[in-house]
């Protein structure tokens, strides 16, 4: 008899197995068979208690959506429980109904869950030894609405199936190591566990064929929110006649996450760090850049200066050329970046403008209008609200569908219930659904 792979089946996952072994097992009576291959299991698993512990600790969908973190392993789980409803010899109606209830909580379907049975009595020990010689044969991230950029498969050391499925989904990508080294890189699409799939893979575990082991990380590609940046220290421009001027900034920025190889390579390659520690990896990115191309711009003397330093835009628009092109080799692209603000000494009687600024001057004279209009012309049409395009910023009616300037969609429909909703917002105002990315 083979042995469960303990690193697959271990804490709370062997919990939530058992118990879902048990709920089967036990709806319409708990037969010997059916004691004894449970009995076998937790003492593979090495969970104590024994199988009258389990009758105190109910089978929870909630829990086992969450803690079977994968979809093969799900599928696994329900296949696992159609064994365990032969074991007596006799798939019964409660056995039934409650695998048609695990698959449809767990996402499998009722059709796999009610799948046709084989007409065979089962021994004790056919559970564990099914158990224990399963290979991965779906490699999937099927719930990347969860926060973060990278997801490990949750299976390092269970061997792929030869000719297994592995679906990448668009907007992701499937980084594959051997040895910390990456070997693989899948892009969307429906792929299979061979050779000829992963020539990389294939040369460095010296794999012809059959069952292998290697590190899977999915990475989700595409735009990041609309992220603040400010450079932490002055960044020091040289001037003839000067000498050494300081300067601060501070903006928004938006990247695009675009090469998966030297994402891994920079921001995953030991670890898999959480959201917030990418996103300030990526502030201190694009500080970096934005001081390193801002000290390489040359000025001919004082009012050169002072004309470059107060046009924000055409200053943003001589630097945009060296970020693409230093934060490329990172795997990033530039999808926006703004500087909001510039400070320097107050000699040099600096007035940085932009459009963003001139947009919410706009907007703060149209609000100024409408609170202070005279009780006399309260009959007169008061002035439009506006608000800064969620694309190019330029000033737009309070509840305009799309920018008059750039053509932009400012607002959009829930997926829940369909209402429209701002462009921005968190939460349907309707249904109270959480959105994202706004």
């Amino acid at each position: 008899m083979g042995q469960v792979n303990r690193a697959t089946w271990s804490g709370e996952r062997a919990q939530v197995f058992a118990r879902g072994l048990y709920h089967v097992a036990a709806c319409d009576g708990l037969h010997p068979r059916e004691r004894l291959a449970l009995e076998a299991f937790l003492e593979q698993v090495g969970l104590p208690g024994g199988v009258d512990a389990l009758a105190e600790q109910p089978f929870d969908y909630v829990e086992a959506a969450r803690v079977l973190d994968s979809a093969w392993l799900r599928r696994v789980f329900i296949d696992a429980c159609r064994v365990m409803a032969q074991m007596d010899g006799a798939v019964t109606g409660p056995e039934r109904d409650a695998l048609r209830a695990m698959g449809a909580a767990l996402g499998v379907g009722e059709r796999h869950a009610l799948a046709p049975f084989e007409p065979q009595q089962l021994e004790p020990g056919d559970l564990l030894a099914w158990v224990a010689e399963q290979q991965v044969d779906l490699v999937s991230w099927d719930d990347d609405a969860q926060a973060g950029y990278f997801w490990p498969f949750p299976h390092p050391h269970h061997p792929l199936r030869h000719g297994g499925a592995v679906q990448v989904l668009p907007g992701q990508a499937l980084v594959v190591r051997a040895g910390g080294d990456i070997t693989d890189v899948l892009l969307p699409g429906d792929h299979q566990v061979t050779p000829q799939a992963l020539p990389g893979l294939a040369r460095a575990m010296s794999w012809a064929g059959g069952p292998v082991e290697a590190g899977l990380l999915f990475v989700k590609l595409g735009p990041t929110k609309l992220l603040r940046w400010g450079t932490s220290q002055a960044v020091t421009l040289q001037v003839p006649g000067m000498g050494a001027v300081p300067v601060r900034a501070y903006g928004r920025f938006s990247l695009r996450l675009a090469e998966a190889r030297p994402l891994v390579e920079r921001f995953a390659r030991t670890s898999i760090p959480e959201p917030e520690d990418v996103e300030a990896r990526l502030r201190r990115l694009v500080e970096g850049r934005f001081a390193e191309g801002l000290s390489n711009l040359t000025f001919s003397g004082r009012d050169h200066l002072v004309e470059a330093l107060n046009d924000l835009d055409v200053l943003r628009d001589s630097l945009v050329s060296h970020l693409k092109e230093t934060l490329g080799r990172a795997g990033l692209g530039v999808r926006k970046f703004v500087i909001e603000n510039l400070t320097g000494p107050l000699e040099l009687g600096l007035r940085p403008v932009s459009k963003r600024t001139q947009s919410l001057t706009e907007i703060g004279r149209a609000l100024n209008l409408t609170s202070t209009s005279l009780p006399e012309v309260a009959s007169e049409p008061p002035a439009q609200l506006l608000a800064a395009c969620v694309d190019c910023l330029a000033p737009t009616p309070i509840g305009a569908r799309f920018c008059a300037t750039c053509g932009a969609a400012q607002r959009r429909s829930c997926p829940a219930c369909g209402h429209e909703v701002p462009h921005r917002a968190r939460f349907c105002s309707d249904c109270g659904h959480q959105l994202t990315g706004g």
